[in-house]
């Protein structure tokens, strides 16, 4: 299977497990894990490497900006995890930043 390493985590992906569109990523993965250490494991989306099952990597996702949703499958054991990777997101989450350091500073 391919996988996606992220944080220092591994996971594998379901057979045609990402989707894109134009603000947003979708990954599935195959996963025993607690729905709380997913939450961990994305909780920086800016760096995503995509493997091919030999172990190549495929794509390095730079472009995640927050988590959008999480979900869970029981039946499938398989979370999907959709992320925002819209620019306009990207400038506004940097402007607040730069904002709220403003006001700490003042």
């Amino acid at each position: 299977m391919e996988i996606i390493k992220i944080n220092n985590k591994t996971f594998e992906l379901i057979p045609m497990g990402i989707v894109q569109s134009e603000k947003r990523r979708t990954f599935t993965i195959v996963s025993g894990l607690p729905f709380a250490d997913i939450e961990a494991a994305f909780s920086d989306v800016s760096s995503i490497q995509h493997f091919s099952e030999s172990g190549e990597l495929l794509v390095s996702y730079m472009d995640g900006i927050s988590v959008k949703t999480i979900s869970k499958d029981l039946e499938a054991g398989t979370y999907t995890i959709e992320i925002g990777i819209d620019a306009v997101e990207a400038e506004l989450k940097q402007l607040r930043a730069q904002v709220a350091a403003l006001t700490v500073t003042e």
